[in-house]
């Protein structure tokens, strides 16, 4: 708003300074002091009257101008970053080593004097260009513990660029790759994944390279690979239907998903609308506008209003079975609308949905949908602090719809 202040102030000055050389001075006077019913009007009051005119035109038309251009330019910004490999191998690996590294705890840090941090164990002096890499700008390391989102993008790209040059020095030799790009994590040498010469910093004592490596190479195979592999819902499901509902949400910069839950209402997660006034949506190749109708911040739910028709997804009516098959799909680090496949781990209407299906940035507020297509929950974030003892896998947390439904109800 200062910028659009000093515009305005900018030209309401040299529309005043030409007035006062012109003619026409007199005249506009005289026009306004006919409307406001004055015989006269004074040059600080004619003045005045132009300054703040030409404020209100500003704040009616060149903030909006402003507001748009900005979320362009966040939104150019993050499609030119760098994005990760989302291929099952990168998944999986992650998963393996954030397993291996913090058992994942994204706030955690290496007390030893070593300084690593987060759920993949960085090094403070390998952040500032991994960020700039991954993310196009250097990040603290303050907002790099206080983000679990960044710390997996970083976590991605690192682990893509190794794995490129550790399947082509491999051969192709799957296990071999992992070994490599394990004991580059661990040592930044991929050669020295047969090292058994014990490890030290700072006094204490770590595994081997080598022995590090086997351990990761160990929970790697552990992952089942369903559920770490992007790709279309599951013919099972048997139309695009669950992919029509699903739609992008772009809210102050942040970058999010949502579910047409009735014809004219999308249901998301609350944490995605970091501005409530300004809701972007697209839908296919159509883009609109949305607004806030209703947010339950104890659940992270959401639900925003549209002028436009659009083809809602079908709610289940069926009590979700625990270990059955579903399809997350969502945003991912906006890439499109993209879906991964996992099994139910749990189904409570008190602490919500858990499940396999693997969730990336972006992913917010998209669905899950169980194999028949009916929308089973409302995807809110992966459950970094609680991640499976063996292999590190970090599940998905989803709003039941049983409590989208009674929101619905509410309104």
């Amino acid at each position: 708003m200062t910028m659009t202040m000093t515009i305005a102030i900018k030209l309401a000055w040299k529309l005043i300074s030409r007035k006062r050389s012109s003619r026409r001075s007199a005249a506009g006077r005289d026009t306004l002091a006919y409307w406001a019913g004055r015989g006269t009007i004074d040059d600080w009051t004619y003045e005045l009257v132009i300054i703040l005119l030409l404020l209100v035109i500003a704040a009616r038309f060149i903030a909006p101008v402003g507001t748009v251009v900005q979320q362009a330019v966040q939104q150019i910004q993050s499609a030119a970053a760098p994005q990760p490999n989302g291929s099952t191998q990168i998944v999986a690996l992650r998963q393996a080593i954030v397993g291996q590294e913090s058992n994942g705890d994204p706030s955690l840090q290496n007390a030893s004097g070593s300084g690593a941090m987060g759920l993949g164990q960085v090094m403070p002096e390998n952040l500032p260009s991994w960020s700039r890499e991954a993310l196009g700008r250097e990040i603290t390391q303050q907002e790099f513990l206080s983000s679990p989102d960044l710390q997996l993008k970083i976590i991605d790209h690192k682990i893509d660029q190794y794995w490129q040059s550790a399947i082509k020095a491999a051969n192709g030799n799957q296990d071999e790759a992992v070994l490599r790009v394990a004991a580059q994590w661990y040592s930044g040498d991929p050669e020295k994944y047969t090292s058994t010469t014990p490890q030290s910093w700072a006094g204490d004592s770590y595994p081997s390279i080598a022995e590090y490596s086997q351990q990761v190479l160990q929970r790697y195979k552990a992952i089942p690979q369903a559920a770490v592999s992007p790709a279309k819902p599951s013919a099972s499901i048997g139309s695009s239907a669950p992919i029509s509902s699903v739609v992008k949400i772009y809210s102050g910069g942040e970058i999010g998903s949502g579910v047409v839950v009735t014809p004219n209402r999308i249901a998301t997660a609350a944490h995605v609308l970091k501005d409530l006034g300004q809701i972007n949506i697209q839908a296919g190749d159509q883009s609109f506008t949305g607004r806030v109708i209703a947010t339950d911040r104890s659940t992270d739910l959401a639900i925003v209003e549209v002028q436009r028709t659009l083809a809602p997804a079908r709610l289940t009516k069926v009590q979700p079975t625990v270990g059955e098959q579903v399809t997350a799909i969502g945003n991912p680090r906006n890439q499109g609308i993209q879906a991964t496949t996992g099994k139910l781990t749990s189904a409570s209407i008190m602490s919500g949905v858990t499940h396999s299906a693997p969730i990336f940035p972006g992913s917010s507020g998209g669905g899950l949908f169980n194999d028949r297509g009916e929308l089973i929950g409302i995807n809110i974030r992966a459950d970094y602090a609680d991640p499976d003892k063996a292999t590190g896998f970090i599940s998905g947390r989803a709003i039941p719809t049983p409590v989208i439904t009674a929101r619905l109800e509410a309104l």
